[in-house]
């Protein structure tokens, strides 16, 4: 009796069109609306021999139009939870390699073991509008060719991708990946990784043509930071902007090509130029140790910038302000404003170093401010000329070989006074300031007695030498 029920039971589940789905599956994830999705199998199929698509309640999903070498289905996800559809379980011989489209929100497309055997003939897999993607397996996909899942940024992941022993294109731009293992992928040609936060992606296989790995921040971590190409004479375009990239070795072929977009390398992180002054000759080629670049070298640098305390970003024009000084030297700058008079600047800066084999690096670097010797004269008649900071705190010692002179920085403010103690009946006949601006104060009051005290507060405003 047991036994008639267990086999009534499995000819229920079976009358009824119960499926495993651990096979060839996809699923769609719960929307407000009911979102819809479009399965487009592309293959040698007609109106009597086509795939069969079930869905949740095991239902077949009916198609789009008729059948054909195109045939198309019309997924529609719940409201309620998420839904699960089924690819057939037969295949057919004269249906040859199938090509997959899915245009809409997808979380799971998962072709691992199970009955269902029509993903082994998947030669194309795309997924378009869609960046809701979690899950993708393709254990019983060995066979595709082409492989898009660009836009799904919770995608970090797909497994049996080293199976993919035929793949020639793989496009998972804008996704979520950290690593790629590209591991018996030996017949790829067309590799898009850009817009993903990569911090290994392993040897690039020899077969490998066009390689777009720009905006991840990518890193290479062989020796001394060299990413070695040059082994690779096929690869014919390569795109490596927005990332850490020191030295990218490739054919000669290829360095002096426009399809080797070098874009610009982000080194804003490393520590440049320590101490440097806005009078000082700011030499860019020191930065090559910096960088460990070498056999390359510095050419020159362009698109000056500087911070902005409000926006707190690097977005003030500063091409004025950061200046080459000698005749046909571009690696030699010094830090002054032509719109005002030459005065030195100093501040937060932002520029791009570009190699003399055309490699872009961005930096920032401080410049502090000016720094000069501020020397007084020695006066007759025991007149001591007398320098205070803004503290009141007197900056010379006594006159004599090491009394005269004191660094001062651009910016700072102080007060002059004369001081007639010991000279009784003098005035004041002529007062001249060098490299300094007068903020307050007169220079031109007569006559001066001794308890006459001339307050003078200044500023540095220097031109260049």
């Amino acid at each position: 009796m047991k036994q008639r029920l267990l086999l009534a039971l499995l000819m229920l589940l079976t009358s009824a069109g119960f499926m495993k789905v651990d096979g060839q599956t996809i699923v769609l994830p719960k929307s407000e609306t009911g979102e819809k999705v479009t399965l487009t199998f592309t293959g040698k199929f007609s109106a009597s021999s086509y795939p069969i698509v079930y869905g949740t309640a095991k239902n077949e999903v009916k198609i789009v139009g008729t059948p054909g070498t195109t045939t198309v289905y019309e997924l529609v996800s719940s409201v309620k939870q998420d839904t699960t559809y089924v690819l057939n379980n037969a295949y057919r011989a004269e249906w040859g390699e199938i090509e997959v489209t899915l245009d809409g929100k997808v979380s799971q497309f998962i072709a691992s073991t199970g009955s269902e055997n029509i993903a082994p003939h998947f030669s194309s897999l795309v997924f378009t509008n869609n960046d809701t993607l979690q899950t993708l397996n393709l254990a019983q996909a060995s066979k595709i060719k082409t492989l898009n899942v660009s836009g799904n940024d919770e995608l970090t992941t797909i497994a049996h991708l080293n199976a993919l022993t035929e793949l020639v294109t793989l496009n998972i731009s804008y996704c979520g990946f950290t690593s790629l293992n590209l591991k018996n992928l030996n017949a790829l040609e067309y590799l898009n990784v850009s817009n993903n936060k990569i911090e290994s992606i392993g040897d690039i296989p020899a077969s490998i043509k066009s390689l777009d790995i720009s905006n991840n921040g990518y890193a290479a971590s062989g020796a001394n930071g060299v990413w070695d190409l040059s082994t690779r004479k096929n690869l014919a375009e390569l795109k490596i902007d927005g990332n850490k990239l020191k030295i990218v070795k490739v054919t000669d072929d290829l360095l002096n090509s426009p399809a080797f977009e070098k874009g610009i390398q982000d080194f804003t992180t490393t520590a440049l130029f320590s101490g440097i002054k806005a009078n000082d000759n700011l030499d860019i080629t020191n930065s090559i140790s910096n960088l460990n670049i070498a056999p390359d070298a510095f050419a020159s640098a362009e698109s000056w910038m500087k911070y902005n305390d409000q926006t707190q970003k690097y977005d003030i024009d500063a091409s004025n302000e950061a200046n080459t000084i000698i005749p046909k030297n571009l690696v030699v700058y010094r830090f002054f404003d032509k719109n005002k008079n030459n005065v030195y600047v100093d501040g937060k800066y932002e520029c791009v170093l570009v190699s003399e084999k055309g490699f872009r690096y961005r930096v920032h670097f401080t410049v502090e401010p000016a720094e000069v010797k501020l020397t007084r004269a020695e006066l007759p008649n025991e007149a001591v000329i007398k320098v205070f900071n803004e503290s009141n705190k007197e900056v010379f010692g006594t006159y004599g070989s090491d009394g005269n002179s004191v660094g001062v920085k651009q910016g700072e403010n102080y007060k002059i006074d004369i001081d007639f103690t010991n000279a009784s009946g003098y005035e004041l006949s002529k007062f001249v300031l060098k490299g300094l601006e007068v903020i307050d104060g007169d220079l031109t009051r007569r006559p001066i007695n001794p308890s006459l005290i001339v307050n003078l507060c200044f500023s540095l405003l220097l031109s260049i030498l």
